[in-house]
């Protein structure tokens, strides 16, 4: 079994042992609570392109890119939340990409659901898993005038702590587990040459900072 679902056991099973172990009264996290999250991450990626029109030749790269979640989430029982999410990323390119004017960017739309395992009056340590849909988009300004555009899927699992300064106002860090897949994602440069290919991304690295407001 791979290492990082043996990992993800475990913390589940950490969690599962202490949802009902804090006193009501010292909870800042419990049913009706509604929590707002922005942040700033850096993530690292491996990806896997494949030509849709010649299958089975897989290119295999790795990727770095900044982004920036906001969050709403809604405590529906004392331990557990659900809520929403968007997030933005801006991939970084090399030399050779800044010179021709490249840029890569994302946009994610997901459904977010939240177990909190530890929630004492300060702090709250919680899992989450995230699910929905992701926009892939490229667009150089060199000679080529490539755009690429790709509709797919977004999946992350996370592991979260919020540290509250006061009643309201606090801190949140954050550690994802991402998978991307964009089943088809087509480019065409300025002549009208056209390339249809899919492409997956696989974090390896993958956190960030942010603040929170609770209402």
């Amino acid at each position: 079994m791979n290492i990082n679902y043996i990992s993800i056991l475990l913390i589940f099973q950490v969690f599962a042992s202490s949802l009902f172990a804090q006193d009501k009264k010292e909870r800042c996290f419990e049913k009706g609570s509604k929590v707002i999250e922005a942040g700033i991450g850096i993530g690292l990626y491996k990806t896997y392109w494949e030509d849709n029109k010649y299958p089975g030749v897989i290119f295999k790269d790795t990727s770095g890119a900044g982004f920036y979640p906001l969050s709403f989430e809604y405590g529906i029982l004392d331990w557990l939340g659900c809520g929403g999410k968007f997030n933005y990323s801006n991939y970084i390119e090399d030399s050779t990409g800044k010179a021709n004017g490249d840029s890569w960017r994302g946009i994610d739309f997901a459904a977010t659901v939240r177990a909190h395992a530890l929630r004492i009056r300060r702090i709250d340590l919680y899992a989450g898993i995230d699910f929905g849909f992701s926009n892939i988009a490229f667009n150089s300004t060199g000679n080529s005038g490539v755009i690429a555009r790709g509709n797919g899927s977004y999946f992350s699992f996370n592991l979260n702590s919020r540290f509250y300064f006061g009643d309201h106002f606090g801190m949140r860090l954050f550690y994802n587990f991402e998978k991307y897949n964009y089943p088809s994602v087509v480019a065409e440069d300025s002549f009208g040459n056209k390339l249809d290919f899919s492409l997956q991304g696989k974090s390896f690295l993958s956190m960030g900072i942010g603040l929170m407001y609770k209402l």
